[in-house]
C-alpha cells in the first residue's frame, strides 16, 4: 500500500502575510486606543481630586480623545474644554504669580457664595 501526501503550504505563507498587513496594524490601534481610554478615565479622576467640581458634564467633556487607526497608530488625550474657553484650565498652572487682566482682582466672597459648590448666578 502507497499513500502519497502533497502539502501546499503558498496558501497558509498567503493567509499569514495578509493577516500581518491588514489585522495586526488594526488590533494594534485597538489597544492604543484602549490605553488612551484608560488614561482618559485617570485624567478625569485626577481633575476630580484637584479641582472643586460644580459642572461635572463640562469637565467629562473636557478630556478628549483622538483615537489611533490602522495607519496613524497613535492616540491623543488632550484637555481642551467645550465652548471658547481653550486656555480655561492655564490659570490653575503651578509656577507663576497670578495677576488681574485689568489691574483689580475679584474674589468670591462667602456673601455671593455661600459654599465653594456652589455656582455665582450672574445677578450678582
Amino acid at each position: 500500500m502507497t499513500i502519497d501526501l502533497k502539502v501546499t503550504i503558498k496558501p497558509a505563507l498567503k493567509f499569514l502575510d495578509k493577516l500581518g498587513r491588514d489585522q495586526i496594524p488594526f488590533i494594534n490601534a485597538q489597544a492604543i486606543n484602549e490605553v488612551a481610554k484608560l488614561g482618559q478615565t485617570a485624567q478625569r479622576q485626577r481633575m476630580n481630586d484637584e479641582f472643586i467640581i460644580r459642572r461635572p458634564a463640562f469637565m467629562k467633556l473636557s478630556v478628549k480623545i483622538k483615537f489611533a487607526n490602522k495607519i496613524t497608530q497613535k492616540a491623543i488625550v488632550s484637555i481642551n474644554p467645550p465652548g471658547s474657553a481653550p486656555d480655561l484650565f492655564s490659570r490653575f498652572e503651578e509656577g507663576d504669580d497670578k495677576r488681574a487682566v485689568s489691574g483689580r482682582l475679584a474674589i468670591p466672597t462667602s456673601t455671593i457664595r455661600p459654599n465653594e459648590r456652589q455656582i455665582i448666578p450672574r445677578s450678582k
